[in-house]
């Protein structure tokens, strides 16, 4: 009968329940839309500022080359000049056109799509006033690091390029480098062409990406509107996108009206069957008082438990008047048995998680099961933390709150000095940092000043300098000078990498290459140890998506330590290949003194040598290893060393799969 009477009211609840979710539905797949929308625009715009960044490292990669301004402006090497930025730039990296401006700014060589135009086309005229701006932004760059900028210009044909500009900057530069100006720059482009555009519609997932030159043109699609470094409107950037909160509408909403359709005739089978499940309850309600009897005599052997339990256990009725205790509860708050019982719960627990514990147990709500934080008063007024453990239970028809008290002094104190010693240990870490960031910078000016004036004394810029010796001592100052230059510069690559501000450069590096450069210059080192090198690099060994300057570093770095510990008449390897799981491997294996496996870790820590004998007649601060692990590390690359006294070292560079650039990518990203 009651169920009967039911049926209505909970028809009329389905009903309003079914508008009300159909209302809910649209309301979500309108916001989908507007969220579909805003995520499009957004990932668009990461796209092209992926872009103009990749645009801005190009150029400031072809700029900041000592070969590149002397064949360009010194020699006037033509041929040069079409083998490093002419066709090679447009087939291989890309470029749709390549400016080269003189110290005057006027132009001294000019491609545009591979072809050469020498001297004949001026980048002012092929992007108008927008390219102006770019120029002046870069002429204001360091001249010890060009700073790049990039933007988006529109050609004279409408076509929108990304444009990078970037000042040609000498590597290290001499004092009379560093006064010369204004400096010659590089503007290169990436057009966003048919081709671009569908690569990029490709990657992204829309359709119809195209540049409009018009709100017109863009209706009824997602718009960006490309704005040029003059503040000036380039074009609109306009594609066609799938949005879900359509196909959710279309889709869902037929489907949510029929279940509600199926439920309302479930309903009528529904109310039948409580009517018989009712009859149940009734026998099951006789069944759980006999239960409650079985409880009541197990509650003689949860009270033995109770007695021998570490912890303070009571039971609270809803008063807050403490029905039971254990002996462990009388140990920790200091009372008898018969004075702690007509204490209330609230004068033990003396903070606001007791009054809560016992509010929700009044009101019948959820007891919080575990509260940490509190505080409880022993019988002597004294305090002291503790952990609340909190259930309520049903004996008889009566409810009571069990709780369970465990005291946090000991644990407390024990997290309070680890905290202590991990705050003075963080702190002491950073001051380093910050020392050896700060001490670094303050030397590299000085130190650049030794080294531009030693180099002049060498040259004998203003004539010779009298006794040979002279000469000898110019050298040894200008060497010293670049060794220590070198040092300060790892030592501040060191501190960045522990502040975690060492950034990376990626580009496609061809493995090969760099090992070559790296191999040059210490070739040196090489014949004045008496030391034989053999390089074996893999046939068609695929390009590394790496920094090419820290990745060089690397090389070095681990070349030099062969170099050092290795005896005259030893023989360094230096091998590179890709192993069956498509990683690159770079290994350098010497023939020297080694050490034992147990010392491994101890050689990357910063500063510190293993002590062996080569190693004190060798000096060096200790960081060259520790920071090779770093810029590899940040590679997300591997470094393994096995080695042995007497017998060698071998030291495995390998890097992750992911940075292995196949042929077919690099032509797509062409």
């Amino acid at each position: 009968m009651v169920a009967r009477r039911l049926i209505l009211p909970v028809a009329l609840i389905l009903a309003v329940s079914a508008v009300l979710f159909c209302g809910l539905i649209w309301y979500a797949a309108r916001n989908l839309d507007d969220v579909a929308l805003e995520s499009s625009a957004q990932v668009m715009q990461s796209k092209l500022t992926e872009l103009q960044r990749r645009i801005a490292v190009d150029a400031k990669d072809r700029a900041w080359w000592d070969e590149a301004q002397r064949k360009l402006f010194e020699q006037r090497d033509t041929i040069w000049a079409e083998d490093n930025f002419g066709g090679y730039a447009h087939d291989s990296l890309g470029w749709s056109s390549v400016f080269v401006l003189g110290p005057d700014g006027a132009p001294g060589y000019s491609w545009i799509e591979g072809k050469s135009f020498g001297r004949a086309r001026n980048p002012h005229e092929f992007y108008g006033d927008g390219l102006a701006s770019l120029i002046e932004a870069a002429s204001r760059s360091s001249m010890e690091e060009p700073d790049p900028v990039a933007g988006l210009l529109a050609d004279r044909d409408g076509v929108v390029h990304i444009v990078g500009v970037s000042p040609f900057t000498w590597e290290v530069p001499t004092v009379a480098q560093l006064a010369s100006a204004p400096r010659p720059m590089l503007v290169i482009s990436f057009a966003l062409d048919d081709a671009a555009l569908a690569g990029i519609a490709e990657e992204l997932n829309v359709r119809g990406l195209r540049i409009a030159h018009d709100d017109g043109q863009a209706r009824e699609a997602v718009a960006l509107n490309l704005i040029a470094p003059d503040g000036s409107s380039s074009g609109i950037l306009a594609w066609n996108l799938d949005l879900p909160g359509e196909r959710l509408t279309t889709t869902v909403l037929p489907v949510v009206i029929a279940a509600f359709l199926v439920m309302s005739w479930l309903l009528w089978l529904v109310f039948d069957r409580a009517n018989r499940a009712a009859r149940r309850i009734e026998n099951g309600a006789r069944l759980l008082a006999a239960q409650n009897s079985a409880l009541e005599r197990s509650e003689q052997r949860v009270r033995a438990i109770m007695d021998n339990v570490a912890d303070g256990i009571f039971s609270v009725n809803p008063e807050g008047g403490i029905e039971s205790v254990n002996p462990a509860a009388l140990r920790l708050f200091g009372y008898d048995t018969q004075t702690i019982m007509e204490k209330g719960f609230l004068s033990l627990i003396d903070c606001p998680q007791g009054f809560q514990v016992l509010a929700a147990f009044r009101a019948g709500d959820d007891v919080p099961a575990q509260i940490q934080g509190a505080v409880g008063r022993r019988a002597d007024g004294s305090t002291f933390p503790i952990d609340l453990s909190a259930g309520e239970v049903t004996i008889s028809d009566r409810r009571l709150l069990t709780v369970v008290v465990r005291d946090m002094t000991e644990r407390e104190r024990q997290a309070e000095a680890l905290s202590g010693a991990r705050d003075a240990a963080e702190q002491a870490n950073r001051a380093k940092s910050d020392f050896l960031a700060h001490i670094s910078h303050e030397l590299r000016t000085p130190l650049n000043a030794v080294i531009g004036f030693s180099e002049m004394y060498t040259s004998k810029i203003f004539g010779a300098l009298g006794d040979k010796r002279y000469d000898e001592y110019a050298t040894h100052i200008h060497d010293s000078g670049k060794h220590l230059l070198a040092l300060i510069n790892d030592i501040l690559d060191l501190s960045r990498a522990d502040a975690n501000r060492l950034e990376l450069y990626d580009e496609d590096v061809a493995l090969d290459e760099v090992i070559g450069a790296s191999v040059e210059m210490v070739r040196k080192e090489l014949g004045d140890a008496g030391l034989a090198l053999d390089v074996d690099i893999q046939d068609d060994l695929p390009r590394l998506r790496a920094d090419e300057r820290r990745l060089r570093q690397v090389a070095i770095n681990l070349l030099s330590n062969a170099v050092k510990f290795t005896p005259r008449g030893g023989r360094i390897t230096v091998r590179a290949g890709i192993d069956g799981e498509r990683r690159i491997r770079m290994t350098v294996r010497d023939t020297g003194i080694g050490m034992r496996q147990e010392d491994v870790e101890k050689a990357f820590i910063p500063f510190t040598q293993v002590d062996t004998t080569l190693t004190r007649r060798h000096l060096g601060a200790g960081i060259g290893l520790s920071l090779t692990r770093r810029l590899v590390e940040a590679h997300g690359a591997e470094i393994a060393i096995v080695s042995a006294p007497g017998k060698g070292t071998t030291v495995t560079v390998v890097f992750p799969s992911d940075r292995t650039v196949d042929a077919t990518s690099r032509l797509a990203a062409g």
